[in-house]
């Protein structure tokens, strides 16, 4: 127990901080290169944000999206971190449709469920982590999603609530506009159709029964 506490204060929290604050610095640097940066911080964000809350460094990039909403009234950080619950939720969607494992449904329909607010963890550590194919699924349809979202130049003007009850975060409150609102929706329509079809095809209830045993 000592030895763990003293760890924790003089190595690991240390690495932690240092580690957040480089992914903080290279998301910035990646949003400021011309034309580019966009598409290139989305599939980072877009597919790699998940890995980031497994390990808790993810507070250092919502720190960003928080100050620019405060300073400038917009970020388009938190745009590219909303495709996660999205295309979890389309991959809970095709297991549950196309599992025929009592077992497998059991565990995709309660977590596909929990990804309409955001909260991922019964999806990654019940099937997406077991089944590993599953997982990559999941990093590469979320870094597309995160790429067309970068493209799209679409702003959060809130720091609401995630998954479907974040979409208002989208809407200029100041003026009412919309536009930003429907660009995210478009670009995550077209990675959850995107998800769902890649997952149909790849799913395989033999693998997932011996992945779950």
């Amino acid at each position: 127990m000592v030895v763990t506490v003293i760890l924790t204060y003089l190595v690991i929290g240390p690495v932690a901080t240092l580690i957040s604050n480089s992914l903080a610095w290279l998301v910035s640097a990646l949003y400021s290169i011309p034309y580019v940066g966009g598409a290139i911080a989305g599939a980072i964000l877009g597919g790699g944000f998940g890995v980031l809350v497994m390990f808790g460094l993810h507070w250092a990039v919502l720190a960003i999206a928080i100050s620019n909403i405060a300073v400038n009234g917009f970020d388009y950080i938190a745009v590219v971190t909303a495709v996660g619950p999205f295309v979890g939720m389309a991959q809970g969607l095709a297991i549950c449709a196309k599992a025929r494992s009592t077992k497998v449904r059991n565990l995709a329909l309660p977590a596909t469920i929990s990804q309409i607010c955001a909260v991922g963890e019964p999806l990654m550590y019940s099937i997406l982590l077991p089944l590993k194919k599953e997982y990559a699924i999941n990093i590469v349809c979320g870094a597309i999603g995160g790429v067309l979202l970068g493209i799209s130049g679409a702003k959060a003007y809130l720091m609401g609530g995630q998954g479907l009850f974040g979409l208002a975060n989208y809407i200029d409150p100041a003026t009412g506009n919309m536009s930003d609102f429907y660009k995210v929706l478009i670009c995550l329509a077209i990675a959850m159709v995107l998800t769902f079809i890649v997952e149909f095809i790849m799913y395989s209830d033999k693998r997932a029964e011996e992945a779950l045993q």
